[in-house]
C-alpha cells in the first residue's frame, strides 16, 4: 500500500513537470531531464561623478593636470546621471609682447604621468534611456588683468579639428562641431559643441580638439596688434552647459 501511494505521488510530480515546464521532455522518464530558470538583472541610473577617461583612448581611466599649475586642484565633475566630467582649462603660456596681430596656442592638456593628451570636455550620460542631449560652450567675458583691470578687447579663442571619441557601443553624437569661435564679450549665444539626437549619445563621450598629431595647434587666441599688452596676465572663464534636449529640438 505505501508503494502504491508513493508511485502515485511520484505520477503527479512528473505531471506537473512536463505540463508546468515547455522544454522538458513529452516523453515521461526520458533522460536526461531539464529545467530552465529564469536568470535576471536590471540596472538603474547613476548619480555618481565619472572621472576622466584617456580622450585618445577612451576605455583607459586618466588623471588631467592643470597646464599653468600642476599642483592646482582640477575642477571635479558634475553629479550624474547626465554629467559634464571634465573640461579642459586652457593655458596660451607666456609671450612676448608684440604690435602685429598673433596667434597663440593652448598648450596640450598634461596628464599625470607626464605625457600629454589634446584639450577635451568629456560627458557622460548614464540615465538608460538614450534620450539625447546637448552640450555648448560660452565665453564669460573679455580677457582682463586683475592687476590694472585692462582688458585684451576682442581677443578671440577658436577651437578646430573638433573630434568624438568614445568606448561604448552607443552610437556617437551625430552632430560635431568640428571648429567653431567663441564670442569674446560674453554677449553672443553659446556655441553647440556636440548633440546627441535620440538613440545616441549613451555613456561616456568625448569632444577633443585634435589629435595627437594636433594637440597643440587646435586651440587657438588670436589677439589683435593695435591692443596694450601690459607685461600681466590676463584670464577669462568658459562655461559648458549641458541640456537634455536631444538634437533635433537643440536650443538656439
Amino acid at each position: 500500500m505505501k508503494m502504491t501511494k508513493l508511485m502515485a505521488t511520484t505520477a503527479v510530480l512528473a505531471s506537473t513537470l512536463v505540463l508546468g515546464n515547455v522544454v522538458a521532455s513529452a516523453e515521461a522518464g526520458t533522460l536526461p531531464a531539464t529545467y530552465e530558470t529564469d536568470t535576471t538583472v536590471k540596472f538603474s541610473p547613476s548619480d555618481e561623478i565619472t572621472p576622466p577617461v584617456d580622450p585618445l583612448d577612451p576605455e583607459k581611466p586618466t588623471t588631467p593636470v592643470d597646464p599653468e599649475d600642476p599642483d592646482k586642484p582640477i575642477n571635479p565633475g558634475t553629479n550624474g546621471p547626465l554629467s559634464i566630467d571634465f573640461a579642459s582649462p586652457l593655458y596660451f603660456g607666456e609671450n612676448k609682447i608684440v604690435t602685429s596681430d598673433k596667434d597663440y596656442f593652448a598648450e596640450a592638456q598634461p596628464l599625470s604621468d607626464g605625457t600629454t593628451r589634446p584639450n577635451f570636455v568629456q560627458v557622460t550620460d548614464n540615465r538608460g534611456g538614450e534620450q539625447g542631449w546637448t552640450l555648448q560652450v560660452k565665453q564669460n567675458g573679455q580677457f582682463k588683468s586683475k592687476t590694472s583691470n585692462r582688458e585684451l578687447t576682442g581677443a578671440q579663442i577658436s577651437f578646430a579639428n573638433g573630434q568624438v571619441a568614445t568606448a561604448t557601443d552607443s552610437k556617437v553624437p551625430s552632430i560635431i562641431a568640428t571648429e567653431f569661435t567663441l564670442v569674446a564679450d560674453g554677449t553672443g549665444a553659446a556655441q553647440n559643441v556636440m548633440t546627441a539626437k535620440a538613440g545616441e549619445g549613451a555613456g561616456t563621450h568625448i569632444y577633443r580638439s585634435g589629435d595627437d598629431a594636433a594637440k597643440a595647434t587646435s586651440v587657438k587666441l588670436a589677439v589683435p596688434g593695435k591692443l596694450t599688452k601690459l607685461a600681466e596676465t590676463y584670464t577669462t572663464t568658459l562655461t559648458y552647459t549641458l541640456t537634455d534636449v536631444p538634437g533635433n529640438d537643440t536650443p538656439e
